[in-house]
């Protein structure tokens, strides 16, 4: 019984510090407020999207995704996902193998 109760004390002490955004992958000292693809100004079919989570100042994209709007709500979420699906470039592949990154470097932020 004291272990279990260890272990929800533990839980809850993650869960109540503040979350703390991962930081850009390209200058990894800045937090990373934008999702976008690393593949020239503007994406194109055939070209891979390389998608990436960026500071403002490392963004050279024009077309991006505020972070905080992709994962407003869950709906939010959704149409996002079905507007980029919508786009002929769009590699859903790329963007997830992107989203896991994220989410791992999140949970490791809470690590701490």
């Amino acid at each position: 019984m004291v272990y279990v109760n260890k272990a929800l004390e533990r839980k809850e002490n993650k869960m109540s510090r503040p979350a703390v955004a991962p930081k850009c992958e390209i200058c990894e000292t800045e937090r990373a407020i934008i999702f976008a693809p690393d593949c020239g100004r503007y994406p194109s079919e055939g070209v891979p999207n390389n998608w990436k989570f960026l500071c403002k100042k490392c963004n050279t994209q024009e077309y991006f995704i505020f972070i905080s709007d992709y994962y407003q709500n869950q709906r939010q979420t959704s149409d996002w996902v079905q507007h980029l699906s919508d786009k002929n470039w769009f590699d859903i592949i790329d963007f997830g193998d992107m989203l896991m990154r994220y989410q791992h470097d999140w949970e490791a932020a809470r690590e701490f």
